[in-house]
């Protein structure tokens, strides 16, 4: 894994890597200290997903003004940005400070080859632990900052020459700077100011030309981490800031050029996903805005927008297509916000809870590699072994030395104790300082429970289970724990994931009660039940055994099969996706194929979805699982009752899994 903090130091142009100093120390250093928590759980965060920072400059060279940028696969776009902040001619110490949030296409290494062209020095973070959370990626950003003077610019924009020397002359009288944003045009073509407001007494606040003191947005709280969807996250800081009696002031002479989204869906896309984020901010700040969330203006302006796309569409109106174009998507994207199932909108607002502490829990991982099933099962081969061992230590393994920000918990790996001593020294060596191996040729199912009650001490106990030849995102251990309320029995699972097959593509593929299961329960007397133990062992039939829980995490997959030769368990069910899915949620050693042409693309895509026809046109059972599923969101709550006997949805669904409990335990079901 790449370390969490570069120090590149632009007069040697040598990298220095720094890991294993808490957070705590920054703020030593900086000498300040936060004032609301919404903002420092951003340090929080840094301090539990092992983040960490050294600082090298003795106190009196401390920067004045350290420059900010986000940047997601930025590799072709940050050595113009670089360029023009080397062009920067400041009489004052400043710094530049890169966050990178996960970026797959070499944006670390292009950072460090640049840094030495700058006269300031350069440190590149490791923002990868929320993936598109941009806010929480800008606020990490603040608390890595060493000056107390911080000034935003985006990866594909250009500073104008004195950008810099404006931003801290501005501060110095301010607390809060809007620059002047001009498109990127051809050099014989006049600038356009595409921010206007910025000549007024309240101009709209966008990050990507935005000059703030750092106690000023430490009093506001930061940037709003619940608003992880695109755009509205600066309005939403101005609105707060202003709340508060802090004033923005328009400086003009702070210029950028902006680089304008090209394509169309591109510009729909971002569009559509800033509406629905404004819904997010009406809903928080209601004393603005009022109920705007309510059917009667929804509908009144979805009409008033309709008839503008009208409008721009039919020509001779004044109206452009631009325009038109955006005021209907706008509207799409609030209604689809507005309709949208309670269970699926909650991940977007309600506040993410924090990692729970093991004072409060045991949480246990257990994983079967070769252990067997019955008294007189024979033992697997060792070519079996040996070649599962190799998908495990590329899949499973680093992906668990990923998981950050969780509680501790303890990882128990079971092995058939019938092997050869090769096989067991490398194991012993593998599992070093990351997980148990349990070495027995006892029945999987008792063992587990014995293993478990000796293991758990306090009143609530977690148990997840994972095969040896998956894998989990970054942070799976971490969302599991966030759903911990003292419940005294509660399934949790995650439908959305990617699948993997042996030629290097990828799938997303949505499983509701799929096999990466977890078990919170409270413990008593009785040994404890464990998550898809021999009592409820179908994962597809959980919610007869107890309520459980969906949580719905939008586009983010949480776990990864590999479909291979000896995986008779798993098919290929889900619909092909971009390679680069896969880097980006997952830490793991095994490479996804490049993707080809558009064309093949558009190919495997429309057999991936014929698979999907056939498999469930095979096992209805599947089918009505999913359906079922469907409904429980429609209802508007991601737990579900536990059902007994019956089962939910409409009468027709239930008739059809009735009727099917004799094939329930399906061979697809069985071993891994």
């Amino acid at each position: 894994m790449r370390e969490a903090i570069s120090d590149f130091s632009s007069p040697s142009g040598k990298v220095q890597t720094f890991v294993g100093l808490a957070s705590r120390r920054l703020a030593s250093v900086m000498g300040h200290t936060p004032t609301e928590p919404s903002f420092t759980r951003c340090r929080t965060a840094r301090e539990l997903h092992g983040y960490a920072l050294r600082v090298t400059s003795s106190p009196a060279a401390r920067p004045s003004i350290s420059v900010l940028t986000i940047t997601y696969n930025g590799a072709r776009y940050l050595p113009t940005l670089m360029a023009s902040l080397a062009r920067q001619d400041a009489d004052f110490p400043w710094e530049y400070v890169v966050v990178d949030n996960g970026s797959t296409d070499g944006t670390w290494d292009v950072v460090s080859e640049l840094a030495r062209t700058l006269p300031a020095p350069v440190r590149m973070i490791d923002g990868g632990a929320k993936p598109g959370n941009i806010p929480y990626v800008r606020n990490l950003a603040a608390a890595s900052a060493r000056a107390d003077y911080l000034v935003y610019c985006d990866q594909d924009d250009i500073v104008e020459p004195g950008w810099l020397a404006a931003a801290e002359d501005g501060l110095r009288q301010h607390e809060a700077l809007m620059g002047l944003i001009h498109d990127m045009t051809p050099v014989d073509a006049p600038p356009r100011v595409m921010n206007p407001s910025v000549y007024t007494d309240m101009p709209i606040v966008e990050s990507c030309n935005f000059a703030v003191r750092r106690a000023t947005l430490e009093a506001a709280g930061g940037f709003d981490e619940d608003l992880a969807g695109y755009g509205m996250d600066d309005s939403e800081l101005a609105l707060r800031l202003r709340k508060k009696g802090h004033a923005i002031v328009g400086w003009p002479s702070m210029r950028i050029q902006a680089r304008q989204t090209v394509g169309t869906m591109n510009r729909i896309r971002k569009v559509f996903s800033s509406a629905r984020t404004e819904m997010v901010v009406w809903q928080k700040h209601a004393d603005v805005y009022g109920d705007r969330r309510n059917r009667r203006y929804l509908c009144k302006e979805t009409r008033t927008n309709l008839r503008t796309g009208w409008l721009a569409v039919r020509g001779g109106s004044g109206v452009s297509k631009d325009r038109g174009a955006r005021a209907v998507v706008t509207s799409a994207g609030h209604l689809y916000e507005r309709v949208r199932p309670r269970a699926a909108r909650s991940s977007v607002v309600e506040p993410p809870c924090q990692p729970k502490t093991s004072e409060s829990f045991d949480h246990i991982v257990i994983t079967q590699f070769s252990a067997v099933f019955a008294p007189d099962a024979e033992p697997a081969s060792q070519e079996w072994c040996w070649y599962r061992l190799a998908i495990f230590r590329k899949l499973l393994c680093p992906s668990m030395r990923s998981q950050s920000g969780a509680a501790p918990f303890t990882w128990l790996v079971y092995f058939d104790d019938r092997c050869s001593s090769g096989f067991r020294a490398a194991v012993d060596e593998l599992a070093a300082g990351l997980f148990v191996p349990i070495w027995t040729h006892d029945v999987y199912w008792d063992r587990v429970v014995r293993d478990v009650e000796k293991l758990s001490t306090r009143e609530y106990l977690i148990t997840t289970r994972v095969d040896s030849d998956d894998a989990l995102s970054r942070g799976f251990i971490r969302s599991v724990q966030e759903e911990f309320a003292r419940q005294d029995l509660l399934f949790v699972t995650f439908p959305r994931g990617l699948q993997l097959d042996d030629k290097g593509r990828v799938y997303s593929y949505d499983e509701p009660s799929g096999p990466f299961m977890s078990l919170i329960e409270r413990r008593g007397s009785e040994p404890p039940r464990v998550v898809l133990s021999h009592a409820h062992f179908n994962h597809g039939l959980v919610r007869r055994h107890g309520p459980i829980r969906e949580v719905i995490t939008g586009g983010r997959p949480m776990w990864l099969q590999y479909i291979h030769g000896t995986n008779v368990a798993n098919a290929v069910r889900g619909v092909r996706v971009p390679a680069a899915t896969l880097s980006r949620w997952f830490d793991v050693e095994m490479h996804a194929r490049p993707d080809a042409s558009w064309l093949i693309f558009a190919t495997d895509l429309v057999r991936s979805h014929a698979a999907r026809v056939r498999f469930w046109g095979g096992t209805p059972y599947y089918a009505v699982e999913y359906v079922d599923a469907l409904f429980d969101r429609i209802r508007g709550t991601h737990v579900k009752k536990p059902a007994g006997a019956s089962v939910h949805g409409p009468p027709l669904l239930s008739a059809l899994v009735r009727s099917r409990k004799g094939v329930s335990m399906l061979v697809r079901r069985g071993g891994s």
